[in-house]
């Protein structure tokens, strides 16, 4: 299997996609993962129904004031139940000699521009590295979601939607969007995927 990550880390070292992803020699989880991890899981069971915010115990609590102000930015479990959001499904799909596999984090495709959103999460106050309009327009990750679930019935636009929270200091949230990203720039890009999965 081949993943978004494993892509990316492939084009950036090598070497490290070898140890990290063939050898599976990986150094520990900073703490800005795993406070990550913690808020991305704890977004995950909410929007699957399987949270009460009013009965959170443990370090839930903590992670839930982080989440709750990107809350504004993402369906609610009712929407996700009555409008078909996907919810942290997995896709596989082949990709060259290898097979694509990821999960999305949240996405609605029963709509004229489908759209697929990301959590994010930074301890830095400015925003400094959350993606940018433009940035979010090419990064390869929500690209290859959605060819995987989209391309038995290619629309001519998808919308890319990146949720950003805080993980430490004052919560806070900020959204960024990457509007109409056209069909064809991600087949192109699933193509490239085709090319690093051969190399691989």
């Amino acid at each position: 299997n081949i993943s978004a990550s494993a892509i990316d880390t492939f084009e950036e070292c090598r070497r490290k996609w070898w140890y990290g992803y063939v050898e599976r020699i990986r150094g520990p989880k900073n703490e800005s993962a795993q406070r990550g991890e913690s808020i991305h899981d704890l977004a995950e069971r909410y929007l699957k129904g399987e949270v009460d915010p009013d009965s959170l115990q443990g370090e839930d609590v903590k992670w839930w004031r982080y989440l709750k102000p990107g809350l504004q930015f993402a369906p609610t479990p009712e929407q996700v139940v009555d409008e078909d959001w996907g919810v942290e499904n997995w896709v596989k799909e082949p990709c060259g000699p290898l097979r694509f596999v990821g999960k999305g984090d949240f996405y609605q495709l029963d709509l004229e521009v489908p759209t697929i959103d990301d959590w994010k999460s930074t301890k830095f106050v400015e925003w400094d590295y959350s993606k940018t309009p433009g940035q979010l327009r090419t990064i390869f990750q929500p690209r290859v979601y959605a060819y995987a679930l989209l391309k038995d019935a290619p629309p001519e636009f998808v919308d890319f939607h990146h949720v950003n929270v805080q993980s430490r200091g004052k919560p806070d949230a900020m959204e960024v969007w990457a509007r109409n990203v056209p069909w064809q720039s991600i087949l192109d890009t699933w193509q490239e995927g085709i090319k690093v999965s051969e190399q691989m």
